[in-house]
């Protein structure tokens, strides 16, 4: 008996043995290649005929999760999982407007050129290697109609308008819904619309898709966001304002906002976002002008709401370094540092009597008709705007002083100075006399005259004086003049050395001070003469003169003090050309010549036996009485006013003998002579 034995050469592979001359091989995996071989199979004698041979594939299985993984206009992105089995590759049919098939080794594949708005149906099979076909899968794709250049092109406080480009293909109605609060629908027919009647500053959400062929809503459209703009915000208004910043206030506006931006227009200009509905604004320059301006801000910051606007000034700042002085009687000049920053001008008020206030541009002001002896505080501070802004005030209290003028020494002596001076200007009880030397002296006095007792001979002292107020205050402005004490006198005038033509003083110093002295010589020649010490040799006089010495201390400021006087003759010269005249038994007859300069008489010494004094008023003179043939020196001297001897001149002769003759001083022989 025979049958038939088929081998299944394939995975998976198999042996079958068949009575038939047809069997069904099950069991196998889809896609794959299988080969079959047929034999004649006779079992007696277990004997095989020749071999037939044939191969085939399965049939691939259907793939598995069709799926459109993403689409646009105008493509559509398919995947799947492949089937159980094997596969060569996939064959994609397109059906539709337009068709088109495609062929893919991948399990995902992107459909180009698609119009958008069709419906498409996409089957999807497993190809074996001999292009055998498995089972489709097929999905169907309503196409969307995709709007273009969905955008915002107006928005207001309560409505947002949109526009768009139609979508490529046929053109549909579109559907707008709008999210948000209030939420809205709506269909139009064209490429805009405007949403009305939303609330400013609210956030809203607008898709935008075109209807399908049946009117009904796609899937596919285009969103986009968008802010109302905010309301204006209300009752904006500066709540506070210094020297460099300034706060405000506002009202929420009616809607929606997520916080406020406020913009400075002044110099220096800045801009603030803040949170909530106040807003303080540093770092400005003190005294400038400002204009704030307050806007509601959309969540994204992309949208402002209308300002309002509020103008101030800042307050300027302190001015710097007040200071007072005196101008004139009556009058005081007040001058300062501007502050910094800026200003518009300066207030300064005077208190005291009279008050007074002024406004100024400048940094300085003098106030007149004040009265000396008041005491007036002075206030200055910056204002901007129109003066209601001030700045810190500076104050300086100012007693205006009462000024003692032409002061003047009225009396000098030893050791006292007197003083006075005019009734001054304004109020006064007293006078205030300083003297702060050696010896310091203070004098409190009511009349405008002083007399300063006990002072140092030849000193030199500064007086001040001050006006003491009716409240008892001390003027610190003080008058002041200077002068020396007139020197004392000088004690123990002396002459020291006299010769014919010089005379020497000498004195002991005045108590007190002095400069140097001064010497004045009375006679002739007359001069005046200087020396520091307490002694002086006037020289270059006349002999036998008499002369008056005047010697006064001189003080540091060339007033002499009393004078010590003191009288002197110069020593007259000696005589000239002594010579006997006449010689008898017992006389000599003398003459001469006078000395230069002056004298009184002369005096006329006879040495011998007998000795004798004469004088002689004249240039000759006679001795007689003596004794005949005697020898005698006679020593002629020129006699001072006050009996002082020159210098004698000598000469010698013998009388004559009793037969002596006569002789005349012509005929005789000079027996000897000279000075003495």
């Amino acid at each position: 008996m025979s049958s038939y034995l088929i081998e299944v050469i394939g995975e998976p592979s198999k042996t079958i043995e068949v009575q038939s001359e047809s069997v069904l091989i099950n069991a196998l995996t889809p896609g794959n290649l299988y080969t079959f071989v047929v034999s004649v199979l006779v079992t007696d004698n277990n004997w095989r005929g020749e071999n037939l041979t044939i191969s085939e594939y399965t049939v691939p299985n259907v793939i598995i999760n069709l799926t459109i993984s993403n689409f646009t206009i105008d493509t559509v992105s398919l995947s799947w999982l492949p089937p159980t089995g094997n596969k060569s590759h996939y064959l994609i049919q397109v059906l539709g407007i337009p068709a088109s098939n495609w062929t893919t080794g991948n399990e995902s594949l992107t459909i180009p050129m698609l119009i958008p708005g069709n419906t498409y149906t996409f089957l999807v099979s497993a190809v074996a290697e001999n292009e055998i076909k498995g089972e489709d899968s097929r999905i169907v794709f309503l196409g969307p109609k995709d709007i273009n250049m969905l955008r915002v092109v107006l928005v207001s406080i309560d409505s947002l308008s949109l526009s768009w480009l139609p979508p490529i293909g046929s053109k549909r109605p579109y559907f707008v819904d709008v999210s948000g609060v209030p939420a809205s629908q709506e269909i139009v027919n064209d490429e805009s619309v405007t949403i009305y009647n939303l609330i400013p500053g609210n956030l809203y959400t607008v898709f935008v898709s075109a209807t399908d062929e049946n009117g009904s809503l796609q899937e596919k459209g285009s969103t986009i966001w968008a802010y109302t703009q905010p309301n204006v915000t209300s009752d904006l208004s500066v709540t506070a304002v210094s020297i460099s910043a300034v706060s405000l206030s506002w009202r929420p506006p009616t809607g929606n906002t997520s916080s406020y931006v406020v913009d400075v227009f002044g110099d220096p200009a800045t801009t603030v976002e803040v949170n909530t509905e106040s807003a303080t604004i540093s770092n400005l320059t003190p005294g400038n002008f400002y204009t704030f301006f307050v806007s509601a801000v959309s969540g994204d910051g992309s949208l402002r709401g209308d300002s309002v606007s509020v103008s101030t000034y800042t307050v300027p700042d302190a001015i710097r370094y007040l200071s007072v002085s005196q101008d004139t009687i009556g009058s005081v000049s007040l001058s300062w540092l501007p502050p910094h920053g800026n200003k518009s001008a300066y207030m300064v008020h005077v208190l005291g009597y009279p008050s007074t206030s002024i406004r100024v541009q400048n940094e300085s002001v003098t106030f007149h008709s004040l009265v000396p002896g008041n005491l007036y505080t002075f206030t200055v501070y910056a204002v901007s705007g129109n003066d209601s802004f001030q700045g810190n005030a500076s104050s300086v209290a100012f007693r205006v002083p009462v000024l003692i003028s032409n002061l003047t020494v009225t009396e000098v002596s030893i050791n006292s100075v007197s003083l006075s001076w005019p009734q001054p200007t304004g109020n006064t009880s007293s006078y205030w006399v300083e003297v702060p030397d050696d010896p310091s002296k203070n004098v409190n006095v009511i009349n405008n005259t002083v007399s300063i007792l006990g002072l140092v001979p030849g000193n030199f002292y500064t007086f001040y004086v001050s006006a003491v107020l009716a409240d008892g205050t001390f003027q610190t402005e003080k008058a002041s003049i200077s002068t020396y004490t007139e020197p004392n006198v000088t004690n123990y005038l002396n002459v020291a050395v006299v010769t014919i033509d010089s005379i020497s003083l000498s004195w002991l110093p005045p108590t007190g001070n002095k400069s140097f002295y001064s010497v004045q010589v009375l006679g002739n020649p007359a001069s005046n003469v200087t020396a520091l010490y307490e002694n002086v040799s006037i020289p270059n006089l006349i002999p036998g003169n008499l002369y008056t010495f005047k010697v006064s201390a001189v003080g540091g400021n060339g007033v002499l003090g009393k004078s010590s006087q003191i009288l002197e003759y110069t020593e007259p010269n000696v005589t000239n050309y002594l010579n006997v005249a006449v010689v008898t038994i017992d006389s000599i007859s003398l003459s001469w010549l006078p000395p230069t300069g002056n004298k009184s008489f002369y005096s006329v010494q006879v040495l011998g036996n007998p000795a004798s004094n004469v004088t002689a008023l004249y240039e000759n003179v006679s001795i007689p009485n003596l004794i005949p043939s005697n020898l005698y020196t006679f020593k002629v001297s020129a006699v001072g006013g006050n009996g002082v001897l020159g210098k004698s001149c000598l000469i010698w002769e013998y009388t004559g003998t009793l037969h002596y003759t006569l002789r005349q001083g012509k005929d005789r022989k000079t027996k000897t002579g000279g000075i003495q």
